[in-house]
């Protein structure tokens, strides 16, 4: 058996090119946050955007999904919605 490991930042590229959203903007991995912008055009000509902030460990803190520079949707740590439901909502939020 094969087990392969990914960053979630890594991760989190990969779902995006999957579903051709373009890298907007990277902060880098320099500073105790990273903040990583991805955006694209629906078929309806409509500006899509997704931000996605990490920590100093590299896990999502939060991201949000933005319509014509709208925001529509957040994903945080809240005291029911943990690390991992924020990182599950982040990929789902690449699906539109």
């Amino acid at each position: 058996m094969t087990i392969k490991t990914f960053d979630v930042v890594d991760l989190v590229s990969l779902v995006a090119g999957q579903r051709e959203w373009d890298l907007s903007f990277d902060s880098g991995p320099y500073g105790d946050t990273r903040e990583i912008i991805y955006s694209r055009t629906n078929r309806f000509g409509i500006d899509l955007e997704i931000t996605v902030e990490l920590d100093f460990a590299e896990r999502i803190e939060r991201s949000e999904f933005r319509r014509e520079g709208k925001w529509y949707e957040r994903h945080c740590v809240m005291p029911d919605y943990t690390v991992a439901d924020v990182h599950i909502g982040t990929l789902n939020l690449f699906k539109r």
